[in-house]
């Protein structure tokens, strides 16, 4: 008997229609054609023979359940029975199965005799955790099953999950939470997998299908996976899948840049940059200082401190003399009083007693009023109190960090070194141990470590040798690359840096840092990343190679046994030399020759005079003047010497010529083209962005698409 409710056969025979799907030469091509045959034997008497042939062929189980997949509602009786045991089908895809399981249980009574058997065919030979993840799978597949929600509950309530990263044992609907808010994993499909891998792929669905629900799915999943992000961020990630135009990172690396935000290279989602601008000073005004909901104020003989919570400490000012002309007055005259008293007491010769008290009043007075003269002005005395009175209990919150790196700045070269020593000391101490907490911290250690240094050059030390101190745990390695920028930005920001300092610093700098294992090719890779630094260098790879060169003869100085006593750049700038540095910035040997001065050997060439010569074949020899004098001809230059000129000054000339030209020259260039050495890889790691939208590295700098590492 057909099947109750069906048509007249089809036209085509079952055979000829089996046929046609089995000779179909790919997947894709055969699964339309089971589609279209499901249509059209939906309601004929031949449906059942077309799934026995379908089944019966080669890979015939996937061909059938697909006919039953994709066969219109109502799915004939017959189906049912001939359809359940092959979900035990181990040659069938699970998803296929799933979904063939779900048009059964749709079409069959919501009772446990009837769901029962698709359930234990589908769930055949599973262990307790795969069976609950494949009936989780069913259940999503079927609208509505009161029976398949009990079999669901019942298996969830009896199966205990293992966190893949952990020992713990729990539901899965605890396990699901436990992996997120532990370990910021997604279950999905019975496994723990890293959100970023999801978003990617909802991301890549949509750049192929261009469908809104597939876009709807991009947003659903990122909001979820990451919660607080953006949809700009979201919109920024799905941009660079679908192939932006070049105007586009432009654009949006200038939005960015608004927030003070850089772009990922990879899915242009806006970073903060590794390295932000270090804290502006704190406004100093009229005694007067406010910032970060702090101020303290200096009010006649008080000092007031407001604090952000809006409560106030008002205390007498230690360093107030604001009455001092008061008070001078009032003793000059009680001491003219006194005067003219004694006077009028004294019977006989009153003069000598009278003049005496009345000097001695107006003594008083004059140093009174000296002592008015060196009372500290408002915006000193508000500083003062600030370092004494706020800074001892400030705390280390954010906020209390950020006002503390914006005191800094604004103590540099105001103020008493000696009112704040003792508490500027605990807090170099204490934000040497916060550094490692983040860029705030790290930011905070740079401006104390500098104001320190600049508080001891005004007291007496040397100004350059506290300055390398405070670069030298940034050479070693010991803290953040926000710690050198940081300082590099307030030295070349603010007036604390003369040019001659500059001029000496670029010298010594690269110094410190050779001392302390890097290279020139490490130092150049430097300051490309962290570009403040890199103007403190003030030189290029080349430049950078000459100094390395220079530094590593340092101790045999070969030039001594071959030409002559000359002294380093090294040499130079460490006993002052500043006038030579700024006038010729290239210069490496400085070489006395007793007719001639300094001779200056450097980068463009040897210098004698204003004349410099860089070819080490360059005519050097001695000529009469038409005044009797001696002519130097030095390469194209004639240079006037009064004194008389010997010809062993000439030799001299040459060999430095030929030294820098075969010993020095060769070294520029040496690390052009070079790796970052992994030294400057871990010493920028700290700078390093991770992208929680796409996971790439980066090295984001403000209003720019990152560079990625």
């Amino acid at each position: 008997m057909p099947p109750t409710g069906t048509s007249p056969s089809a036209e085509r025979p079952p055979v000829e229609a089996v046929r046609a799907v089995l000779a179909a030469k790919d997947r894709v091509t055969q699964s339309k054609l089971v589609a279209e045959l499901a249509k059209e034997f939906h309601l004929s008497r031949d449906v059942l023979g077309v799934f026995n042939r379908l089944a019966a062929a080669p890979g015939g189980h996937r061909l059938a359940l697909l006919f039953v997949e994709r066969m219109p509602a109502p799915i004939p009786s017959g189906l049912l029975l001939l359809a359940a045991p092959l979900l035990q089908a181990r040659d069938v895809g699970p998803h296929l199965r799933v979904a063939v399981a779900g048009r059964l249980i749709g079409t069959l009574p919501d009772r446990p005799e009837s769901i029962g058997p698709i359930v234990r065919a589908l769930t055949a030979g599973l262990g307790k955790t795969r069976t609950l993840e494949r009936l989780i799978q069913l259940q999503s597949r079927v609208e509505k099953s009161e029976t398949l929600d009990r079999i669901v509950a019942e298996a969830d309530r009896s199966t205990r999950l293992r966190c893949p990263k952990c020992t713990a044992r729990l539901s899965r609907a605890a396990l699901i939470r436990h992996l997120w808010n532990k370990h910021r994993l997604v279950y999905e499909r019975g496994g723990a997998r890293e959100p970023g891998p999801i978003v990617e792929q909802a991301v890549a669905a949509y750049g192929e299908s261009r469908e809104t629900d597939s876009l709807d799915r991009v947003y659903a999943v990122t909001e979820q996976m990451y919660e607080g992000v953006e949809p700009k961020q979201i919109h920024q990630a799905i941009l660079t899948r679908l192939g932006t135009a070049a105007a586009d990172p432009a654009s949006l690396a200038k939005a960015a840049g608004e927030d003070s935000c850089g772009l990922c290279p990879t899915c242009y989602v806006a970073l903060p940059p590794g390295i932000p601008r270090a804290p502006a000073p704190l406004v100093l005004a009229s005694g007067r200082l406010v910032g970060e909901g702090y101020a303290v104020e200096a009010i006649k003989r008080k000092i007031v401190i407001a604090f952000p919570d809006g409560s106030v400490d008002r205390l007498p000012d230690p360093n107030d003399r604001s009455n001092s002309r008061e008070f001078a007055a009032k003793v000059g005259a009680g001491l003219a009083g006194g005067a003219l008293l004694l006077a009028a007491a004294l019977p006989t010769k009153p003069l000598l007693p009278t003049v005496g008290v009345s000097l001695t009043a107006i003594g008083a007075y004059a140093g009174l009023l000296f002592r008015e003269r060196r009372v500290p002005k408002p915006d000193v005395r508000a500083l003062a109190a600030a370092w004494t009175e706020l800074v001892p209990g400030i705390g280390r919150s954010p906020r209390a960090i950020r006002f503390l790196s914006r005191l800094c700045r604004s103590s540099y070269g105001l103020g008493e070194p000696d009112t704040r020593s003792k508490p500027l000391w605990e807090l170099v101490e204490h934000a040497a141990v916060l550094a490692e907490k983040g860029v705030a911290q790290t930011q905070l250690f740079a401006a104390a470590r500098l104001l320190q240094a600049n508080d001891s050059s005004r007291i007496g030390k040397e100004w350059m040798n506290q300055l390398l101190d405070v670069f030298e745990p940034f050479l070693r390695g010991e803290v953040a690359p926000a710690y050198a920028e940081t300082v590099a930005e307030i030295l070349l920001e603010g007036d604390h840096l003369t040019e001659r300092d500059a001029a000496r610093l670029r010298i010594l700098l690269p110094a410190a840092a050779y001392d302390a294992g890097l290279t020139s090719a490490g130092l150049a890779h430097l300051g490309n990343w962290c570009p403040n630094f890199g103007r403190l260098l003030a030189g290029n790879a080349d430049w950078l190679d000459l100094l390395q060169e220079l530094w590593r003869l340092r101790n045999t100085r070969p030039w001594e046994n071959a030409i002559g006593p000359a002294q380093s750049v090294f040499d130079l700038t460490r006993k002052g030399g500043a006038k030579t540095l700024l006038a010729y910035p290239d210069t490496l040997l400085v070489a006395e020759v007793a007719e001639l001065g300094d001779v200056l050997i450097g980068r463009r060439g040897v210098t004698v005079g204003d004349s410099t010569v860089a070819d080490p074949d360059a005519p050097v020899r001695i000529e009469a003047g038409k005044k009797g004098n001696a002519i130097l001809v030095f390469g194209p230059h004639r240079i006037a010497v009064e004194d008389k000129l010997t010809e062993r000054s000439v030799r001299l000339l040459r060999s430095w010529m030929k030294f820098r030209a075969e010993r020095l020259m060769p070294a520029a260039g040496r690390s052009a083209g070079a790796a970052m050495p992994d030294r400057i890889r871990q010493m920028l790691d700290p700078a390093i962005a991770t992208c929680p939208m796409c996971s790439t590295r980066a090295f984001i700098r403000v209003g720019e698409v990152g560079q990625a590492m």
